[in-house]
């Protein structure tokens, strides 16, 4: 066996000739380098991106803020979906969840009042109501001795109301 530095070399192959340029594309004619279009995508991305959160910060949702007062008045036209709001009875800001009550809106309509939002927790906002009776003798929730406790979103379609003029 000869040693490794001594076997026989391969023939190179002959390089080939150089190709004639590239001839351009019907496209590429059209629309210029792929950069063009990337960088008009980019753009577009982009300002579509800087819209969306524009949009976000214009129009945040509603949070509940202690003091904040929602009025629940005869003159407003609620929404079909917020008829009964399921609350629970609170003994305080830090106490847990007590038993369910309703705030039957369109019954606490007639007499009129207002809910204060006293705090604001990690489960939902406390609520104090100030006014007549919150729904039916049974379900009704305590009112202003003790607070209320209701979901975030519950809160949310309680501040949702078409205004009396439409």
């Amino acid at each position: 066996m000869l040693p490794f530095f001594k076997r026989p070399r391969r023939p190179r192959p002959n390089e080939a000739p150089k190709a004639a340029p590239r001839q351009t594309t019907k496209w590429r004619r059209l629309l210029g380098s792929r950069r063009v279009i990337d960088t008009v995508l980019l753009g577009l991305t982009m300002v579509t991106a800087a819209r969306l959160v524009s949009a976000a910060v214009a129009h945040p949702p509603p949070v509940a803020v202690p003091g904040d007062i929602v009025p629940i008045e005869r003159a407003a036209n609620w929404m079909a979906d917020v008829n009964v709001v399921h609350a629970h009875n609170l003994s305080g800001p830090f106490a847990a969840p007590g038993s369910v009550c309703q705030l039957n809106i369109s019954r606490m309509a007639k007499t009129g009042g207002s809910l204060t939002v006293l705090a604001v927790r990690a489960d939902g906002v406390m609520l104090s109501w100030a006014g007549g009776p919150t729904a039916a003798p049974g379900k009704a929730c305590a009112g202003g001795q003790t607070g209320l406790l209701v979901s975030d979103a519950d809160y949310r379609s309680l501040l949702m109301r078409v205004p009396a003029d439409q």
